[in-house]
């Protein structure tokens, strides 16, 4: 989001000369300025809904894999299908299930929306395993996809 705030106030100020001469300078540059916010605030929201996404995907990963198989990309899905032979939710929920472990909670370190159409979200998870705890990173990466985030990649 800085970076385009920085690129419109440079083009504002690469572009005074010829609105100086219109008398008009100050006032683009004012509108610029203004707009700053507005996109941050936009952005802050599409990150917001991106989070909500992941936070869905998340608590319906455990109880209903069909749910959390919905919210991944088309892109993700041919990935798994071609990489992993998962076809549906059914093989989704066979391949990601681990009873051996359990998830003690998740904080959300970070959402931002990367470029349009494209945002990050950060989870730290905190887990138990046959008497060891530890926490994991996990980095889901998301894109627009029929006007809704879509899971696109998951690393951890």
């Amino acid at each position: 989001m800085r970076s385009l705030a920085f690129w419109l106030v440079s083009v504002g100020h690469r572009h005074a000369g010829h609105f100086k001469a219109r008398g008009s300078a100050p006032a683009v540059l004012g509108l610029i300025m203004a707009a700053c916010p507005v996109i941050a605030f936009a952005s802050s929201d599409a990150a917001a809904r991106a989070q909500a996404v992941v936070e869905a995907y998340w608590s319906s990963s455990g109880s209903s894999c069909e749910d959390a198989y919905q919210l991944l990309s088309d892109r993700y899905r041919q990935r798994l299908r071609d990489v992993f032979g998962i076809r549906d939710a059914k093989g989704f929920a066979k391949a990601s299930s681990a009873p051996e472990r359990v998830w003690r909670g998740q904080r959300y370190e970070r959402a931002v929306v990367v470029r349009p159409g494209t945002a990050q979200v950060i989870v730290i998870a905190q887990w138990e395993q046959e008497g060891y705890e530890g926490v994991t990173t996990f980095i889901f990466d998301l894109v627009q996809e029929k006007g809704a985030w879509r899971i696109e990649n998951i690393m951890h």
